[in-house]
């Protein structure tokens, strides 16, 4: 605003258009478009002065410039003009609330706005995110802070496995996470700061994904394929990798792209059945050929789940939801071993299956409120078989007790409730997908986890996410939240100034 200039308001807007208002004596007038010429009022005779395009700047003149973008921002003056001693009169808009404020009396210390930014560290923070540069934190805090404390409980878990089978090795599974853990720091920081999740939106790369991942599941049939237990699940290249985690990644990227593309065609019946096939295979190869069931439940519910918060039309999932119970009852009932499981569940005192479970009970009946102590446990001696894998919670039960079961339930809310946050608020279709589907997978992971180890159901081999012992699985999971910090660091700014409301 021009000095000369008593009542004159010059505003500018953060789209692609720009204008600016004036008013002299009742009389108005309004110019828009870019870099347009705005007339002096009180001296129509000084040579027109440009109108800058808007940056989405909002800026008092010798102050810190603060990002208001999308809205109307002020440049305002807080000089008189000359020969009058009526202040100049500053309008500040954010969002849709605009401010009048008397130039004559303007504090800015004492400046509040509707949104609650009343002081300065408030406004650094509007500054902040505002500028589109948010990152979530929290979620980042929370991953921390569970994976180290995995690491502890780990050590706990499995000292007494590692020194009684590994030479004499206490920390020999706890060396082999944190070899896991280092390599997964960087696939996450790669993928925060160097990969655009967009990336993965292109066709190409998210059937190079998919693709790829049903080819390193089929490989178990191959040489490469490792047998463990009796079951070959892992594939041997260079490390020992899980196919069954690198086929939830592919199922992640892929229908998020399928879900982005075809989003307003999902009530149709055709569209929406090629997205079920598309979920199906790899679940059906998990369960088939690695005989890993549980795992291709967990597989399917990521495209299944995701496919439901797009698809309009509830008939399409009550139907799938029938076929798929039928589906898994057919799977029980085609393998004896699998029977066995539901009947151990069933009676757990009554079958050797329930060897497991009965101790897992007693293991968690013993803890108590409060436990025995961090490293006191008694079953993780040899009597809760795979105590570091799938029955990491009874230790974690028996040496910290409720209290301690509790608080890894609530670490897991807590990301859940991030994700959802991340999710409602990105800035495409396709980004909100893939936070929906990592959630899916952590989520339904630890819900089938906890269960089985409270014997709520018949017991399956599913690890805790960030916390049971598993190179594969903590890579992957790394990447899932690398992904997810991508996404949050591109929300837009609208967006991010809603997270901190």
């Amino acid at each position: 605003m021009d000095k000369n200039n008593k009542t004159g308001y010059n505003a500018k807007f953060s789209s692609n258009r720009s204008g600016s208002y004036s008013s002299t004596n009742g009389r108005s007038a309004y110019n828009t478009g870019i870099n347009r010429t705005v007339p002096r009022i009180a001296d129509r005779d000084d040579k027109r002065r440009q109108s800058i395009r808007n940056t989405g700047y909002i800026s008092k003149v010798g102050e810190t410039k603060q990002n208001t973008s999308r809205n109307i921002s002020i440049k305002t003056d807080n000089d008189t003009a000359p020969g009058s001693e009526q202040p100049v009169r500053t309008v500040r808009r954010r969002s849709s609330n605009i401010y009048v404020n008397d130039g004559s009396n303007y504090d800015q210390s004492s400046t509040n706005d509707k949104k609650g930014y009343s002081n300065e560290s408030d406004k650094n923070k509007l500054k902040f995110y505002s500028k589109g540069m948010y990152f979530d934190y929290s979620l980042l805090f929370i991953t921390i802070f569970m994976i180290c404390f995995g690491l502890v409980v780990l050590y706990s878990a499995s000292a007494y496995e590692g020194y009684m089978h590994h030479n004499g090795n206490s920390r020999f599974f706890l060396n082999g996470q944190l070899i896991a853990v280092g390599f997964g720091i960087v696939i996450t920081a790669v993928m925060v700061y160097i990969i655009d999740y967009n990336w993965f939106k292109l066709k190409a790369v998210a059937l190079l994904v998919y693709g790829g991942s049903v080819i390193l599941s089929l490989a178990v049939l191959s040489p490469l394929g490792v047998d463990a237990n009796g079951a070959k699940r892992w594939v041997k290249i260079g490390m020992s990798i899980q196919v069954c985690e690198v086929m939830k990644i592919g199922m992640i990227i892929f229908m998020a792209y399928y879900v982005e593309k075809y989003a307003r065609n999902l009530k149709k019946c055709n569209v929406f059945i090629i997205g079920v096939i598309f979920v199906v295979i790899p679940g059906g190869i998990i369960a088939g050929i690695t005989s890993d069931l549980s795992s291709a439940i967990v597989i399917m519910a990521i495209g299944v789940v995701m496919l439901f918060i797009a698809s309009p039309k509830l008939s399409h999932f009550i139907i799938l939801g029938i076929l798929g119970i039928v589906g898994v009852l057919g799977a029980i009932i085609a393998q004896p071993y699998r029977l066995d499981r539901v009947r151990a569940w069933l009676h757990p005192e009554k079958y050797d299956g329930g060897y497991q479970i009965l101790q897992s009970l007693y293991s968690l009946g013993s803890g108590g409120i409060f436990g025995k102590g961090l490293g006191k446990g008694i079953q993780k001696l040899g009597y809760v078989p795979e105590a570091q894998n799938d029955m990491i919670f009874t230790v974690i039960c028996e040496e910290l007790g409720v209290i301690g079961g509790i608080a890894v339930i609530l670490m897991f809310i807590f990301m859940i409730w991030r994700f959802m946050v991340i999710a409602e608020n990105a800035n495409d279709l396709f980004g909100s997908m893939l936070v929906i589907g990592v959630m899916t997978h952590i989520s339904v992971q630890t819900i089938i986890n906890i269960a089985v180890v409270t014997n709520s159901m018949p017991n399956t081999g599913v690890t805790l996410p960030f916390m049971s012992y598993g190179g594969s699985s903590i890579l992957c999971l790394m990447f899932e939240i690398g992904l997810v910090l991508s996404v949050s660091k591109r929300i837009s700014d609208k967006s991010s100034q809603s997270l901190v409301q």
